[in-house]
């Protein structure tokens, strides 16, 4: 009977992106909603660096926890399909970063008017997700039943806090 000697390789234990299969439609879509969501979260944590005193701050916290919670269902969506789950919004989330500093600048209005074309921008991805039908059953479940409702409320609720001027 003969020895092995040595080890096997058995490569990288953690996903990475020089580690996982080609790309699908389904996990480039999922991978493009994953990034807007952690955007919408990054905007909406630099707004409320700011106003986090103001009285209607509690109306921004539910919208940044809702998005918080997309990010998880996203990444959990990702995962089951051996796909590398970014950390970062990448390059999409600087130009969000970007364009909610120089709104607040500017106050309260453009602020509000910003994190608004951003849920707006949201709404309009899951539209369009649902209609190019490249997503699983628990997807398509998700942006149906949570996603355009809530988007739709982020957009009502931004629209309310425009109105009244106050965050």
């Amino acid at each position: 009977m003969s020895e092995i000697h040595g080890s096997y390789d058995m490569g990288p234990s953690v996903l990475s992106p020089e580690n996982v299969a080609p790309k699908t439609a389904e996990v480039q879509d999922l991978e493009r909603i994953l990034r807007g969501e952690i955007s919408a979260v990054e905007a909406y944590k630099q707004v409320l660096e700011k106003y986090s005193t103001y009285e209607n701050a509690n109306s921004l916290r539910r919208i940044l926890v809702e998005h918080e919670k997309a990010v998880d269902f996203w990444k959990k969506q990702l995962r089951s399909q051996e796909s590398f789950v970014e950390e970062s919004s990448g390059p999409w989330g600087t130009v969000v970063e970007t364009f909610v500093g120089a709104a607040k600048l500017f106050g309260d209005g453009p602020t509000l008017r910003a994190l608004k074309e951003g849920e707006e921008h949201g709404l309009n991805e899951y539209q369009d997700l649902i209609e190019n039908g490249n997503v699983n059953f628990e997807s398509e479940s998700f942006i149906k039943t949570i996603c355009l409702d809530q988007q739709r409320l982020h957009i009502a609720t931004l629209d309310s806090l425009i109105m009244m001027n106050k965050v």
